[in-house]
C-alpha cells in the first residue's frame, strides 16, 4: 500500500507541476533573446497550447520558418516547428485552427522543404523511403543486424522526417506530392512507419544506444523519443516508444547515485559530471524540472514506470548490486545491400550488429559506484569512437575519473576494482589522466594515491612510468601518467570495511601485483595481474603496438583481452543477458525485457506490446 502510495502521489505531483509549468513559462512570451536554442521557442509552444498570445507567436513562426527557408536549418531541423505544426494546424486532434493561415502555409513548406533535401543541412541528414526499405529489408535477412540512428545527430532528422510527413499527409495539395526520391509524402509515411517499428524493437532488446550518459547530447534523443511517443499517429508506434523510454529511464536511475548518472558514459565532453538531461528528467518524478528549450518533456501523456518511481523514491532494495548491460555500437558495413549507383545517405550502408561483445559494468554500493566499459579493442565498435568516462562517483557528489576524450580507454572491471589502459587505434589519442573533484582528501605512498572521501576509500596506482600531478590551478585535481600507455589502476571500498583509512592503504600495499615484459631490447609491459584485498584475481593483457597509435575509428589487432581472466576464468563479452541487474533483465535475443522492485515485476513484451505486472 505504501508503494502504491508513492506511484499515485508521484504521478499526481508530475500532473500538477506540468500544468503550473506550462502556465508559467507561456505567460513569459516572448521574453526570451532571439537566437538558436533559445526558450522561446518552447514558450511559443506552451503559449499557443494554453491559448495566449496567439498573434505574436504566428508571427514569430512566419519569421522563423521564412529564416529557415532562406539562410538554411544548419546540421539540424527546428523540432520545436514542427510540434507547433502537428498539435495546432487547422486538421490536428489536439487543438486545431489556432495556426494563423500564413503560418500554417509557411510550416507546411518548411517540414516540406527540409523532409526534401532542400535546405542547407548536411546531406547525410536525409533519409529517403527507398533508403528505410533497403534498410529494412536487409535487417530482415539478416536477424544479426539491428537499425542505427538511435541518437542524436541522425534521429533529430529522421523522427522530423517522419513526423513532417505525419502532418502533410492530412492535406490533399501535400498527401501525394512526390519527394525528389521518387515517393509521395503518405508513402514515405508508411515506410517510416514499419521503420520506427522495427526500430524500437531492436534499439530496446539490444543495449538503448551508444550515447547513454552523453552529457551534452542525450537530452536531444531523449527529446526526439518523447515527441515520437507523444505525436505519431500510429498507435503502435507511440506504444512502443513509451515502452522504450521505460527501459531508458529504468536504465539511468539504477545506475545513478544522488539522480547524477554514474557507471560507463559515452561522448562525455567536459559534461562528465553534469546532464542536460538530467534537470529535465526530474520533471517524471514530480521533482519540477521541466524545459522551453524541449517542450516534449513537458506535453504528452507520458508517465515514468512504477518501478523507475519506487528505485527513485525509496531506493534500492539491495545494498550493494552488478550491473552487466549489452552495449550496442559494433558497426557492421551493409554498403553492398545497397544500389552504389544511388545517391544514398550513410544510413543503409551502416547497421549495429545485434548483441556485441560489448559491456556496461558499474558496482553500485550506498557510498559509491564504480564503473567502466568493457569491449575488445581488436573489434570495430564505434561505441569506442568517442572516448568514454570511467571512474568512481561518490554519493556526495565527489569523483575520481578518467576523463573522456582523453585517449580511447580498454577496461577490465570487477566489482570495486578496475583497470584500464589506452590503446592504440583509437580515434582519441590524447594522454589519459585521472581527475580528483575538488574537495577530496589524499595521500601518497609507494607509488600508490589515496583518496579519503570519509565514507569510502579509493586507491589509484599508475603502473608504470610514474606520474606528475598537473600544476594548473583548477578545481580539479589531474594526474598525468609519464607513460601514456601505463596501465591504471582503481579500487575503491566503503570505509565500514575497514578500520580506518590508514588500514585501508596497508592491505592495498600488501595486495598482489605482478608484471610481465616482452623480450628482446626494448621491453614493453605486456600483462598485468592484480588482486585487491577480498577480491578475485584480474588477469589483463595489455596493448604493446604503442607505434601503431593514431587517430579516426582504426582496429588494431592489440591481443588486448585475448587472456584476460577474473578469478581464473577467461572474460567472457558475449553475454547471455542483455540486460541484467536486480532492476532489469532481458535474456538474449528473448522479446522480453523485465523491470522489477523488490517482489514486484513488470512484464515489458516488445513482440505482442504488452507491459503485464507479475
Amino acid at each position: 500500500d505504501y508503494e502504491d502510495l508513492v506511484i499515485r502521489s508521484t504521478r499526481e505531483k508530475v500532473a500538477a507541476w506540468k500544468k503550473y509549468y506550462i502556465q508559467k513559462e507561456a505567460a513569459k512570451f516572448p521574453e526570451s533573446p532571439k537566437y538558436p536554442n533559445s526558450p522561446i521557442k518552447g514558450r511559443a509552444v506552451y503559449a499557443m497550447l494554453t491559448n495566449q498570445h496567439l498573434d505574436a507567436v504566428n508571427e514569430y513562426i512566419v519569421e522563423q520558418c521564412k529564416k529557415g527557408i532562406k539562410d538554411g536549418t544548419s546540421w539540424y531541423p527546428d523540432q520545436t516547428m514542427l510540434e507547433l505544426l502537428m498539435m495546432f494546424h487547422s486538421k490536428s486532434s489536439v487543438h486545431p485552427g489556432r495556426l494563423a493561415p500564413e503560418a500554417e502555409a509557411i510550416l507546411k513548406e518548411y517540414a516540406f522543404k527540409f523532409s526534401n533535401a532542400e535546405l542547407k543541412t548536411s546531406p547525410h541528414h536525409h533519409v529517403t523511403g527507398e533508403e528505410a526499405e533497403v534498410s529494412l529489408a536487409a535487417v530482415k535477412a539478416d536477424p544479426s543486424l539491428i537499425l542505427p540512428n538511435n541518437d542524436n545527430g541522425y534521429l533529430k532528422p529522421l523522427s522530423f522526417n517522419y513526423l513532417a510527413c505525419a502532418a502533410l499527409m492530412e492535406f490533399p495539395e501535400y498527401k501525394n506530392r512526390k519527394f525528389g526520391s521518387g515517393e509521395t509524402v503518405a508513402q514515405r509515411y508508411e515506410i517510416f512507419t514499419r521503420f520506427f517499428k522495427q526500430s524500437f524493437k531492436g534499439w530496446a532488446l539490444s543495449g538503448l544506444t551508444p550515447e547513454l550518459g552523453c552529457g551534452g547530447y542525450e537530452v536531444y534523443t531523449w527529446a526526439c523519443l518523447l515527441q515520437l511517443a507523444n505525436l505519431a499517429p500510429d498507435p503502435e508506434l507511440r506504444k512502443l516508444a513509451k515502452m522504450y523510454i521505460d527501459v531508458a529511464l529504468m536504465e539511468v536511475e539504477q545506475i545513478s547515485s544522488n539522480t547524477v548518472r554514474a557507471g560507463y558514459k559515452s561522448r562525455p565532453k567536459t559534461c562528465w559530471l553534469g546532464s542536460r538531461l538530467r534537470p529535465v528528467r526530474a520533471m517524471f518524478f514530480g521533482e519540477r524540472g521541466g524545459s522551453a528549450l524541449y517542450p516534449s518533456f513537458v506535453l504528452g501523456d507520458y508517465q515514468a514506470p512504477e518501478a523507475a518511481i519506487l528505485l527513485r523514491k525509496l531506493g534500492s532494495p539491495v545494498r550493494r548490486f552488478e550491473i552487466r548491460n549489452q552495449y550496442p555500437g559494433e558497426a557492421v558495413d551493409g554498403a553492398t545491400a545497397y544500389n552504389a549507383k544511388k545517391n544514398h545517405t550513410a544510413l543503409p550502408r551502416l547497421f549495429w550488429k545485434k548483441n556485441p561483445p560489448c559491456v556496461g559494468y558499474a558496482w553500485h554500493t550506498p557510498e559509491y559506484v564504480i564503473g567502466g566499459m568493457q569491449f575488445d579493442p581488436a573489434r570495430d565498435l564505434w561505441a569506442g569512437f568517442a572516448s568514454h568516462w570511467f571512474g568512481v562517483l561518490f554519493n556526495n557528489l565527489q569523483t575520481v575519473s578518467l576523463g573522456g576524450y582523453y585517449g580511447g580507454q580498454a577496461c577490465l572491471q570487477d566489482k570495486n576494482v578496475l583497470i584500464f589502459q589506452r590503446y592504440s587505434g583509437s580515434m582519441w589519442y590524447g594522454c589519459p589522466l585521472i581527475e580528483l573533484s575538488r574537495g577530496l582528501e589524499w595521500e601518497e605512498r609507494d607509488g600508490w594515491v589515496f583518496v579519503n572521501n570519509d565514507t569510502a576509500y579509493t586507491a589509484i596506482k599508475v603502473v608504470s612510468g610514474g606520474y606528475l600531478w598537473d600544476p594548473d590551478p583548477t578545481p580539479l585535481k589531474r594526474i598525468w601518467p609519464n607513460d601514456p600507455f601505463s596501465p591504471v589502476i582503481v579500487q575503491t571500498a566503503e570505509a565500514g570495511d575497514y578500520q580506518s583509512f590508514q588500514n585501508f592503504q596497508y592491505k592495498i600495499l600488501k595486495a598482489r601485483l605482478r608484471l610481465e615484459y616482452t623480450g628482446g631490447k626494448n621491453k614493453v609491459l605486456k600483462k598485468i595481474t592484480y588482486a585487491g584485498p577480498g577480491n578475485k584475481e584480474l588477469v589483463m593483457p595489455l596493448d604493446t603496438h604503442h607505434s601503431q597509435c593514431r587517430k579516426h575509428y582504426d582496429a588494431v589487432t592489440t591481443g588486448a583481452f585475448k587472456g584476460a581472466k577474473i578469478g581464473g576464468k577467461p572474460v567472457d563479452l558475449n553475454l547471455n543477458y542483455t540486460y541484467s541487474s536486480p532492476f532489469m533483465t532481458q535474456k538474449v535475443n528473448d522479446h522480453k525485457v523485465r523491470l522489477q522492485y523488490g517482489k514486484r515485476k513488470w512484464l515489458y513484451d516488445f513482440s505482442k506490446l504488452l507491459v503485464v505486472g507479475e
